[in-house]
C-alpha cells in the first residue's frame, strides 16, 4: 500500500486548477446514412445473429416486402447461398442494404444512441427518415421499393461520368458544354458524377478534356436522380399516396435540397418524386451540418463507404470531426459496432433508453436556420422547384416563335437560353426585339420618351398605353383610391370575401381552386374597388366567365359594358366619370378591371399550385406566416401572369 501524505494547502490548489478548467464541449452527433455504396454478401448478417433488436426490425421490413412485392429476403439474413444470391439482383440489393441500415439505426437507439441530427445519401435519405421519426419503417421500405424500381423503369439509358470538380464549377461547364449532361450526385467536396446520353458520351467527354477536367466514366445506365425522371410524378405519387409523414423530431440535412429542413417539412409521395428527379447534393448537405457544429459523425451502413468525403469536407471548412463506423466489410460486424459504441460512450454521447426529441426546432435553431448562408429559404426553395421544368436546350433567335405552344406552356427554358447570349435579341418569326436581361428591362422602362407605351392603346390608352404627360393625369385622378388607409380598407374587404368562399369549400370538401376561390375572390374585389354594384358585378362576372383567358375576346366584351354602364354611387367609377371623357373613363374601367382579375387570379392560381405541390414549403409557411409576402414576391418574379411589356422606340436606340 502506498501511502500519501494529506496537504490541505496542496489539495485545494490542485481543486481550484481542476475547478478553473473549461469542461469539455459536449459532442454533437450525426447519424450519416449511407447510400448504395458498401454492398457485399451478408451484409447484417451478424448483427441479425446476434442482436434481437436489429433482427426484429429487419424480419419487420422484410415481412411488408413478401407481402406487398412477393420478394422474400428473410433468407438473406440467414443462409450464406441466399445471401450471394441477392447481390445478382439490384432491386433485392438495394433493400437489403436499406433494411441493414434500418436495423442499425434501430439498434443505435436501444443501446442509448440518438443522433441530434441526420442526412442521406439517396438511399440513405430514406432510412434516415424512419429515425428522425418522419415515416413508418414499412412507409420506408415502400419509398426505398419505388426508388429502386426505377432502376428497370427508366427510358433514358446513358452512362455516369465521375468529375474531379466542384460544384460551381461542374455547373459552369455544364452551361458551356456542347452536348447536354446533368449532374448526379454532389458526393465530396470535388467529386460530382454526372449523366448523359449513349451518344453524347464522346462529345461530352472530349469538352470536358479539353477544360482540363480530369474525369473518368463510370459503369451507370440510368437516369435515377436527374430531371429526365421529372415524368415519373404521376407513378410515384400513385405508388407513395398511403403516406402519413410527421414532421421530423431531429435536424434533418437533405442531400435533395442541399440544406437544413424545416421542422414542418413533409415527406410526402411529392417530397420522394423529387428525390428521384433531382442530382444528390450529400457534399452540400453535409457541409451544413458541419458548419453548424456537428463533430461526431457515426456512418449508418453495411461499410463506411463516404468517410472519405466526410474526412475532405471537414478539411475544407477546417473542422475537427471523430468519425465512427456501425459497420465494415473487412471485420465481424460485432466488433465493428461494439467499438464504435464504447467510443460513444467514452464520448458521453450514450445516453440511456432513447427518448422522443422535440416535435419542432428550438427558436435558436430556427433563427440559426433562417440566417445561416448555406440554407434554403422560402426564396430557394421555389427557385429549386421552378428550375425543374427549365430543362437546357438549344435556342437561336431567328428560328424561336414565342407564340409557338411548347414556348407559350413553358417559357422558361426558352428565356433562359436567350440571355446566356445576351440580353437583346431579334425574333424574325415575331418581328420584334426582345429584351430579357433585369438591367436593360428597367433601363428602358424608365425612359418613356425613348421607349413608348404606345403598342398598349389598343388596351388602354389614357393610362397603360399613355406616355407622359397624359400618363400623369391618370396616375393622379387613380391616386387616392391607393392611399395606406383606402388599401387598408380594401384589405378587410378582401379577408371578409376570402372567408366566405373558404367557408362554402369546407361544406363541399373538394372544390376548384381557380373558378370558386381565385377568380370570384379577384372579381368581388375589384368590383368593390370601382364601386359597381352587385348587379353589375353578376353581370361583368357572366360576361367575363367563359372568356376571362381568351384575352381578345375579352377586352371586347369588357369594353362594350363599360361603354354602356350607367355610373352610380361615389366610387372609382364615379371619380373617373367625373375627371374624363365617358369614353375615356370606360377605357379606364375596362384596363382596371382586367387588370384587377384575370392576372390577379392566376397569380392565386399559381401561388396554391406551388404550394400544393412544395409541402416542405407549405408547412414552413404555416409555421411562419411572415414569409408568405416573401413567397408572393417569389412567385410573381418566376411565375408571372403577365410575361412581357410592350414597347416601341420613338427614335434609334
Amino acid at each position: 500500500m502506498l501511502m500519501i501524505p494529506f496537504t490541505p494547502t496542496k489539495w485545494l490548489s490542485r481543486l481550484r486548477r481542476f475547478a478553473s478548467r473549461p469542461p469539455a464541449a459536449p459532442r454533437r452527433l450525426l447519424f450519416v446514412f449511407q447510400g448504395r455504396q458498401g454492398n457485399r454478401v451478408g451484409m447484417g448478417r451478424g448483427l441479425y445473429a446476434a442482436e434481437p433488436v436489429f433482427q426484429e426490425t429487419v424480419r419487420q421490413g422484410c415481412r411488408f416486402v413478401a407481402e406487398r412485392y412477393g420478394s422474400e429476403l428473410q433468407p438473406a439474413f440467414e443462409r450464406d447461398e441466399e445471401a450471394a444470391l441477392v447481390l445478382q439482383n439490384e432491386f433485392h440489393t438495394v433493400l437489403v442494404n436499406a433494411l441493414a441500415q434500418l436495423g442499425l439505426a434501430a439498434l443505435w437507439r436501444e443501446r442509448g444512441v440518438s443522433p441530434e441530427a441526420v442526412v442521406g445519401m439517396s438511399l440513405g435519405e430514406i432510412t434516415a427518415t424512419v429515425c428522425a421519426g418522419a415515416l413508418a419503417l414499412e412507409e420506408a421500405v415502400a419509398v426505398a421499393c419505388m426508388s429502386a424500381l426505377w432502376d428497370e423503369r427508366v427510358t433514358a439509358k446513358g452512362k455516369a461520368i465521375h468529375l474531379q470538380a466542384d460544384l460551381a464549377t461542374v455547373g459552369k461547364l455544364m452551361r458551356e458544354s456542347p452536348a447536354q449532361f446533368d449532374v448526379f450526385v454532389e458526393t465530396g467536396p470535388g467529386l460530382v458524377t454526372v449523366f448523359c446520353l449513349p451518344e453524347e458520351v464522346p462529345e461530352v467527354a472530349a469538352f470536358l478534356t479539353a477544360q482540363g477536367v480530369n474525369h473518368q466514366i463510370g459503369a451507370r445506365e440510368n437516369a435515377y436522380h436527374t430531371p429526365r425522371l421529372a415524368v415519373a410524378k404521376g407513378v410515384v405519387a400513385r405508388e407513395l399516396e398511403f403516406l402519413q409523414p410527421k414532421p421530423p423530431n431531429c435536424h434533418f440535412y437533405s442531400a435533395m435540397s442541399g440544406s437544413l429542413l424545416p421542422a414542418s417539412v413533409f415527406f410526402d409521395a411529392g417530397y420522394w418524386h423529387g428525390m428521384v428527379s433531382r442530382p444528390v447534393l450529400f457534399n452540400t448537405a453535409l457541409e451544413a451540418a458541419l458548419a453548424d457544429g456537428y463533430d461526431t459523425i457515426l456512418n449508418i451502413g453495411p461499410h463506411p463507404s463516404l468517410s472519405e468525403h466526410i474526412r475532405a469536407a471537414a478539411a475544407k471548412l477546417g473542422k475537427e470531426v471523430l468519425i465512427l463506423d456501425s459497420l465494415r466489410d473487412d471485420e465481424p460486424e460485432t466488433v465493428t459496432f461494439n467499438r464504435a459504441y464504447e467510443t460513444l460512450r467514452e464520448c458521453g454521447v450514450v445516453k440511456g433508453k432513447a427518448k422522443n426529441l422535440p416535435q419542432r426546432h428550438t427558436e435558436a435553431h430556427r433563427a440559426n436556420y433562417k440566417s445561416h448562408p448555406l440554407r434554403s429559404s422560402v426564396s430557394s426553395v421555389v427557385k429549386i422547384a421552378f428550375l425543374e421544368r427549365r430543362q437546357r436546350i438549344a435556342v437561336d433567335a431567328p428560328e424561336l416563335d414565342l407564340s409557338a405552344p411548347e414556348v407559350v406552356q413553358n417559357p422558361y427554358p426558352f428565356y433562359e437560353a436567350l440571355r446566356e447570349r445576351g440580353p437583346v435579341h431579334w425574333l424574325e418569326k415575331n418581328d420584334f426585339w426582345l429584351v430579357v436581361d433585369y438591367a436593360e428591362v428597367a433601363a428602358a422602362l424608365k425612359q418613356p420618351q425613348i421607349f413608348s407605351s404606345q403598342p398598349a392603346q389598343g388596351l388602354d390608352p389614357v393610362l397603360i398605353g399613355a406616355d407622359p404627360p397624359a400618363h400623369a393625369r391618370a396616375r393622379q385622378a387613380l391616386a387616392p383610391f391607393f392611399t395606406p388607409s383606402a388599401i387598408a380598407e380594401l384589405e378587410d374587404f378582401v379577408s371578409e370575401q376570402a372567408a366566405q368562399l373558404w367557408q362554402k369549400a369546407a361544406q363541399k370538401g373538394a372544390f376548384d381552386v381557380v373558378k370558386e376561390f381565385a377568380e370570384p375572390l379577384s372579381d368581388f374585389t375589384a368590383a368593390h374597388l370601382l364601386g359597381l354594384d352587385a348587379a353589375a358585378t353578376d353581370d361583368l362576372r357572366q360576361l367575363s366567365g367563359a372568356n376571362r383567358y381568351q384575352i381578345a375576346e375579352h377586352y371586347q366584351a369588357v369594353g362594350a359594358f363599360f361603354a354602356a354602364y350607367q355610373i352610380r354611387g361615389d366610387g372609382l367609377a364615379h371619380a373617373l366619370r367625373e375627371q374624363f371623357t365617358p369614353t375615356e373613363a370606360a377605357r379606364l374601367l375596362k384596363a382596371l378591371w382586367l387588370a384587377g382579375t384575370t392576372t390577379t387570379g392566376m397569380l392565386i392560381a399559381a401561388a396554391t399550385h406551388w404550394l400544393l405541390r412544395l409541402p416542405a414549403l407549405r408547412y414552413e409557411i404555416l409555421d411562419d406566416m411572415a414569409l408568405l409576402p416573401q413567397y408572393l414576391e417569389e412567385v410573381m418574379r418566376f411565375d408571372a401572369p403577365e410575361q412581357t411589356a410592350w414597347r416601341v422606340t420613338t427614335q434609334e436606340t
